[in-house]
């Protein structure tokens, strides 16, 4: 019987560690002898939690637009400008070992 199948009413205890349950509308009919690894107390009217559970794993990536300023927009205009004239500028020069 799995743990959370339903409640049930312990009808006696057979030793220490095991004891005869029934279901509630029947009590002369025993469903079995369980240990009590397998039995949990019931817990009637759960309140649900306030917090909501956290997915696990990474959270979402949020990307900001940025605003270029145009002291680094002037840099990029003037480096696409010499690396079309020198293709070992730059970028190229450094990686010129990994071609």
């Amino acid at each position: 019987m799995p743990r959370r199948d339903g409640p049930f009413v312990i009808v006696e205890r057979k030793s220490p560690v095991s004891y005869s349950v029934a279901n509630i509308d029947s009590l002369q009919l025993p469903v079995g002898v369980f240990h009590t690894s397998a039995l949990t107390p019931f817990q009637g009217n759960v309140i649900p939690p306030v917090k909501a559970l956290r997915r696990r794993g990474r959270s979402a990536r949020i990307v900001k637009p940025s605003s270029p300023n145009p002291a680094n927009a002037q840099k990029h205009k003037d480096s696409q400008k010499t690396s079309s004239a020198d293709p070992w500028s730059g970028r190229l020069r450094r990686q010129r070992g990994r071609l």
